[in-house]
């Protein structure tokens, strides 16, 4: 990988995947809710859209999107906690133009009034439908009551009440407040025929943007300890349904300084969801009842599982699940389940090359907050290396009890609650 800053502050990140006709291209701006406050919740979200409405070259949506068409991209972009993201997929003879395009986007979108109102009128249905979703629901409590002090609770797609009165010119300053190179990166993978001239392709494009050295948000600090001294539980009940059942979600918490120990916590992780499910299920027959998922910000990773049950099993499920975590912290694993998360995630890191565009945002993310990117190569090397004792390191970190939440979700009397508090109470003191 070849990785350069040009003088505009604009971090390049070439990757080459030999044997392939086509490119991706990822281009990350630090934007989002970390940047945003009560005031402009959303605004993000807005200029994502606003992106894709065309250009000062191509002023209309019509005519922007025609020139896409004919050159062949598939386009599209995301906002995230902590960044957008826009990412193509095209063939590599057209690398020249979709880097002009990409530019004209980010740095001289139209952003015209009458392009705005129908995209307001998009972007709050889209959170209308967000409020009618039981999962986003769960999400949104769950991130409300884990990350209260935190930007990390709220919602990308903003409130309605901002939405709302978020003027064209209100999107036109935080595009300027946001959008300028020191604030971005961008990564391409592809098979490049000629790497120099790649490299003289995206200066001229991109040298001539504004150079801005001092950054427009307030520097953010990696969390130096965790967010919380002690465990907490939390109940939300389901307005919504008579249902019985109830949704438990059990969360812990890790804090990471170096690319290093992310690359090897994904490792982990595997161990600890085949081990907790394989377990759960053979001895409180769970079969789809229980669910994972992790999400990664720049200062933390959260990992979550979420069960779902009569209010008996989830008692069933809270007690074992304790010896589980127990049993995960002391390495008591088998050898075979070791292995098998070992090969698993060998095989995940060779698939990255399978697929450019896998390739490119596994660059893209391990790039974006961390100088240490580690290649492909050396965390396949590291991951080949690791005992069981490097895991057992990490599986104490990651099991903290300090760091434990847990979320139920479902009408409970006040003698229920108490119970579940006391159990967990009685296990973490």
């Amino acid at each position: 990988m070849k990785s350069f800053t040009l003088n505009n502050g604009l971090r390049i990140h070439l990757y080459q995947k030999g044997n392939t006709e086509t490119a991706v291209i990822n281009l990350t701006i630090h934007a989002g809710l970390r940047y945003e406050d009560k005031s402009n919740r959303g605004i993000s979200h807005v200029l994502e859209h606003m992106f894709f409405e065309g250009t000062k070259k191509y002023p209309s949506r019509k005519l922007f999107d025609e020139y896409v068409k004919n050159i062949g991209f598939e386009f599209n972009a995301n906002t995230y906690h902590e960044n957008i993201l826009m990412y193509a997929y095209f063939p590599y003879v057209e690398i020249e133009p979709m880097l002009e395009i990409l530019s004209e986007m980010v740095f001289s979108p139209a952003l015209s009034e009458d392009a705005f109102e129908p995209e307001r009128q998009i972007i709050l249905n889209e959170i209308m439908e967000d409020n009618y979703s039981q999962e986003k629901k769960y999400q949104n409590l769950f991130y409300g009551k884990v990350y209260k002090n935190s930007f990390i609770k709220y919602n990308n797609l903003g409130t309605r009440k901002n939405v709302k009165n978020f003027t064209i010119e209100d999107i036109r300053k935080w595009h300027k407040k946001c959008c300028y190179p020191a604030n971005m990166t961008l990564c391409i993978t592809a098979d490049f025929k000629k790497l120099p001239q790649i490299q003289l392709q995206i200066e001229k494009i991109f040298t001539k943007m504004e150079s801005r050295k001092k950054l427009p948000f307030s520097s953010f600090k990696i969390a130096s300890k965790p967010l919380q001294s002690q465990y907490r539980v939390f109940f939300a009940p389901n307005t919504d349904s008579k249902e019985k059942n109830i949704d438990f979600q059990f969360n812990t918490q890790s804090y990471f300084k170096k690319q290093k120990e992310i690359l090897m916590l994904d490792f982990i992780e595997k161990i600890a969801d085949d081990y907790i499910y394989e377990m759960l299920r053979k001895e409180l027959n769970l079969v789809y009842e229980c669910n994972f998922d992790t999400a990664t910000f720049s200062d933390i990773q959260t990992w979550h599982s979420t069960f779902v049950g009569s209010y008996t099993k989830i008692i069933k499920i809270l007690k074992r699940l304790f010896f589980v975590i127990d049993d995960l912290i002391n390495t008591r694993f088998s050898d075979a389940l070791f292995y098998k998360a070992k090969r698993q995630e060998l095989f995940d890191f060779d698939s990255l090359n399978d697929d450019p565009r896998n390739l490119c945002g596994f660059i893209a993310e391990k790039t974006l907050f961390f100088n240490d990117f580690i290649s492909i190569q050396k965390a396949k090397s590291l991951i080949s290396k690791m005992d069981k004792k490097e895991v057992q390191k990490f599986l104490t970190k990651i099991f903290d009890p300090a760091n434990f939440n847990f979320i139920f979700y479902g009408n409970l009397t006040s003698s229920q609650k108490e119970k579940l508090k006391k159990l967990i109470h009685k296990q973490l003191g």
